[in-house]
């Protein structure tokens, strides 16, 4: 059973033997008088287990390459990719910081919207490696 968190949603899944997808049931999530998103450890139990993010400055190294920040705006802003995820499956070539540092650098005082598309897509290029060669 995989739990998979969508906005205030969890959907719950089950895999059949075919592999194919059957939704079991919708869970919602659980707030904590503190603010803190919560969720059933299982289907009818009575535990509770906070939900982790799974892509956050607590969890990920590389989280403001591609999970909020300006470079991933402006990638889908310029509509680089056919869809939002070809960007995020792509591995860097050099540490996030430095990817980061660059794009700040190369594209210094420009809002999302005036980074012109043909420059964002050989930053892009060059500091990325093509979602294809992944093993």
């Amino acid at each position: 059973m995989r739990l998979i968190h969508i906005s205030s949603l969890c959907i719950i899944y089950s895999f059949s033997l075919a592999q194919d997808i059957v939704v079991d049931d919708f869970v919602p999530l659980i707030s904590t008088d503190e603010g803190d998103p919560r969720r059933p450890t299982s289907p009818g139990g009575g535990g509770l287990e906070p939900i982790v993010n799974v892509c956050d400055e607590t969890n990920a190294d590389n989280w403001f390459i591609y999970c909020s920040g300006p470079l991933l705006e402006a990638v889908n802003v310029h509509s680089l990719f056919n869809d939002s995820k070809t960007f995020v499956d792509m591995p860097l070539k050099e540490d996030p910081v430095y990817v980061n540092d660059k794009f700040h650098e190369v594209f210094a005082n420009l809002t999302v919207d005036q980074i012109n598309r043909d420059e964002l897509l050989a930053f892009v290029n060059e500091y990325f490696r093509s979602e294809y060669l992944l093993l």
